[in-house]
């Protein structure tokens, strides 16, 4: 199992490296480990997270790469929810940040059932950068290894359900092909002029 973990980390390490200088691309992994313990691993280049960090941490602006370090950390912390089965919320401890122009910073996760049905993800981190995208990696083990995207499409939010050891994107079908707002309109729209043409033959009897 361990050389299947090295294995994945580091083929996840060349499918990004790519777009380790790409200020709106970012990753996401969770992995299990053979201890059934978990690791998440957020990676995105150091001016993404200085962007991020200079705009929400404008009045206090770091001194030192320590004071950097800790802001980034709450940073995620802030901006990072995911919810397993609808009613395990997962909460980040800890972390380590480690600076470089591909900047990761990495939290051991406790916590996550064994059994896992949904998972519900929203990440915010780097929502203010414009056209970002995250690639999300979710390992599981005898699970098949896939990637998904969120971006502001989605409002940074995944929900992943589970189906014979693989996770599949939850897609919200729309109720109507017209928005509930076109319908509104149309209804007040169809109203009024209705009520001009009663005026009308009122006024030519």
């Amino acid at each position: 199992m361990m050389r299947k973990l090295i294995l994945c980390l580091f083929l996840i390490f060349v499918s990004i490296s790519g777009f380790a200088h790409q200020t709106n691309t970012s990753s996401t992994v969770l992995i299990e480990k053979d201890d059934l313990s978990w690791i998440l691993q957020i990676s995105a280049s150091l001016t993404a997270f200085q962007q991020e960090i200079q705009l929400h941490y404008a009045e206090t602006p770091y001194q030192t790469p320590e004071e950097f370090r800790a802001q980034v950390l709450q940073h995620i912390k802030k901006n990072f929810e995911l919810l397993l089965n609808k009613n395990i919320s997962i909460k980040l401890t800890g972390g380590t940040v480690q600076l470089g122009h591909e900047t990761k910073v990495v939290f051991e996760v406790h916590g996550l059932p064994n059994t896992i049905e949904q998972v519900d993800l929203t990440n915010t981190i780097f929502k203010d950068i414009y056209r970002n995208q995250n690639s999300l990696f979710l390992f599981k083990q005898n699970f098949i290894k896939k990637k998904f995207t969120l971006n502001a499409e989605k409002d940074h939010k995944l929900t992943l359900v589970t189906s014979d050891n693989e996770f599949i994107e939850q897609i919200t079908e729309e109720a109507s092909v017209f928005p509930s707002g076109y319908i509104a309109g149309f209804i007040v729209l169809a109203g009024l002029i209705y009520f001009i043409g009663l005026q009308y033959k009122r006024k030519t009897l």
